[in-house]
């Protein structure tokens, strides 16, 4: 009987699943929260994940929660354990409100929205505060190569800013986010990241119903002439199921 061991077909497809599976870790790690449907996109080609979460669950490098999201869906967060797996010191809390509400927006908003051949990536807080220019760690931010024109050898990365816009009336969140460009733009260390148009804003509707109200609300606002923003769809908790369902209907 051959084994991975002396198969090297088998050994391989092994490397590989061992690869994913770290990757896996590193993602939920990068994104404070995952759901199934995140992973099911990024890393298994639109297959069903939750049977490879329930794998990591039972080794102990994941913890499903299942009560916090209303409709049924669960989210993972990192154990201990599983930050070793990939080398990392991992002290659990509680996710809840809009720290939730915001992790899920962004992994939704990065790996479900992102358009074919896009690629968004949330910055871990570390990440952040090693870029120069002074940006809060503590506002989840993301790096995009959607505006590179494909001219240059190297690809156009962006810098975006995310803010989470599922309340308060479009108009306000329009002038926002206006003050966070006022605001960069007067800090000497932050204002080239804007006039070089390497930062911008990704305002994210927790609905589409509330993306195109959004949408309305900025089209036609001269004041973002020359600004990077990107306005799209970012499901908290409350909304999370319901657009996961209309998603998955042909």
């Amino acid at each position: 009987m051959s084994t991975a061991a002396d198969n090297p077909n088998r050994r391989r497809k092994a490397e590989e699943y061992a690869e994913r599976d770290l990757a896996v870790l590193r993602h939920v790690l990068r994104y404070q929260a995952a759901v199934a449907a995140t992973v099911s996109k990024r890393f298994l080609e639109g297959k069903q994940a939750g049977h490879v979460l329930r794998r990591y669950e039972a080794k102990g490098w994941i913890t499903l929660q299942t009560a916090a999201i209303p409709g049924g869906v669960s989210y993972a967060t990192l154990t201990p354990a599983g930050g070793r797996e990939i080398g990392v010191t991992v002290r659990p809390k509680a996710m809840s409100g809009a720290g939730l509400d915001a992790a899920m927006a962004v992994a939704c908003f990065c790996v479900l929205e992102a358009a074919e051949g896009v690629r968004r990536t949330r910055l871990k807080p570390q990440e952040v505060n090693e870029l120069d220019g002074g940006f809060a760690a503590n506002t989840p931010h993301l790096v995009t190569d959607e505006f590179d024109d494909g001219k240059e050898e190297v690809p156009r990365i962006v810098l975006l800013r995310v803010l989470v816009a599922a309340s308060g009336k479009p108009k306000t969140i329009r002038d926002k986010a206006d003050e966070v460009f006022r605001k960069t733009l007067a800090n000497a260390k932050v204002r080239p990241w804007v006039q070089s148009q390497d930062f911008g804003l990704a305002v994210v509707g927790h609905t589409p119903e509330r993306v195109e109200q959004l949408q309305d609300a900025f089209d036609g606002d001269r004041r973002f002439d020359g600004r990077r923003v990107v306005i799209g769809l970012g499901p908290t908790t409350a909304t999370l199921a319901k657009v996961l369902r209309r998603g998955s209907q042909p």
